[in-house]
């Protein structure tokens, strides 16, 4: 009667608005945790993606050097050489970003400290089977120093200075860091050595 259907109006309509709101953020709540797992898998299988990446080149890597010792190179691996170097390249600059502490934002992941131990060392294996390729090939007489090769490996190298200069800020307590960060350092440097032979 009277002033109350005023009210009763104004109560049905905010219980319906509390119940939406209740549902609004219940589903929210929910939208938000399977969003979180559905980046978590995507990142953990970005992770195995570039780890899985990287061992292909070092099979590559691994395969042309005993073809060149062997003396059984095909002259179009030699030419087409770059483009594995080029495959570890793009996946040295998608590594960037994954272990640079000072680029984090809203939507990256923190790397676990087991999966970064684990790229790092991919990297520095990846490297040292470039190395074996390099010095292979310098020892053989076969013409591999084209531009793009060593363009190629330059921004690798570079690439790699990058990451372990980040890795040294980020990850300096793991154990055994000193060591890798010293073979990595040498590894680099007889790289070098070899391609401005």
């Amino acid at each position: 009667m009277g002033f109350f259907k005023i009210i009763a109006v104004l109560e049905v309509t905010l219980g319906l608005l509390l119940l939406a709101a209740v549902t609004s953020k219940l589903v929210s709540i929910k939208q938000d945790i399977i969003l979180e797992e559905l980046y978590e898998m995507s990142f953990v299988e970005k992770i195995n993606r570039l780890r899985s990446s990287l061992l292909l080149f070092r099979q590559h890597a691994s395969r042309i050097a005993t073809h060149v010792e062997a003396g059984t190179v095909d002259k179009r691996e030699i030419y087409d050489l770059y483009v594995y170097i080029h495959s570890m390249e793009t996946v040295l600059e998608e590594m960037l970003p994954l272990v640079n502490p000072e680029e984090k934002h809203i939507f990256s992941k923190v790397i676990d400290p087991l999966d970064s131990e684990l790229l790092i060392n991919s990297i520095l294996q990846s490297f040292e089977r470039l190395l074996e390729l390099v010095t292979s090939l310098s020892k053989s007489n076969l013409q591999w120093k084209r531009p793009v090769t060593i363009t190629t490996i330059k921004r690798c190298v570079s690439l790699n200075r990058q990451l372990f200069s980040k890795v040294i800020l980020s990850q300096k307590k793991m154990p055994g860091m000193n060591e890798t960060l010293t073979d990595n350092d040498r590894i680099v440097k007889e790289i070098e050595r070899l391609i401005f032979e």
